[in-house]
């Protein structure tokens, strides 16, 4: 699954950190700036999950989140 962020700082889809920015990409000591970007996840356990995917989206940070759009593709 892709989830598309807008101007958002933290959060978390099913406990795993949201990383628009790369680690490599921060300034340590400087305050985060929000991002813009693709967040990619795979959400899937086994075959029976296609019919019903599950994901949260958690986020106690004070600061923005904004989800555009979650987008759902299969690989053959």
């Amino acid at each position: 699954m892709r989830f598309w962020f807008n101007n958002t700082i933290g959060g978390e889809i099913n406990g795993v950190p949201i990383a628009i920015t790369r680690f490599d990409q921060t300034q340590i000591g400087e305050p985060p700036i929000p991002q813009n970007g693709f967040v990619e996840q795979m959400v899937l356990k086994g075959w029976d999950d296609v019919s019903n995917p599950t994901y949260t989206i958690t986020h106690s940070d004070p600061f923005n989140i904004q989800l555009l759009g979650v987008f759902y593709s299969v690989d053959i």
